[in-house]
């Protein structure tokens, strides 16, 4: 919770304007790729949980999977965009 709410206050500016949206396609095609982001998260978990001991691998765990998790779905999703482009299937502006 902590990790996805400070990245997301990070990429709003502090909460100040909202995310843009993405097409369909690109949506459809990064939420493909959450594989990727899942299993680097939970290495991430299992990482942390053995070198870290007591509450402090709980937290660290939780915290370093979020992030992780978030990090990488973004990177994923940017693929997606980026792989859209060429076919004009830009990220559609809010209205």
């Amino acid at each position: 919770m902590v990790a996805f709410g400070g990245l997301e206050g990070l990429a709003t500016g502090g909460f100040r304007s909202p995310l843009p949206k993405g097409s369909d396609d690109v949506i459809l095609l990064g939420t493909s790729l959450a594989f990727v982001s899942i299993v680097l998260a939970i290495a991430t978990a299992r990482g942390l949980a053995a070198v870290l001991s007591g509450a402090w691998a709980w937290f660290g765990a939780a915290f370093g999977a979020s992030l992780v998790f978030a990090l990488i779905e973004s990177v994923e999703f940017m693929f997606a965009e980026w792989l859209q482009e060429p076919r004009g299937e830009l990220v559609e502006p809010d209205r």
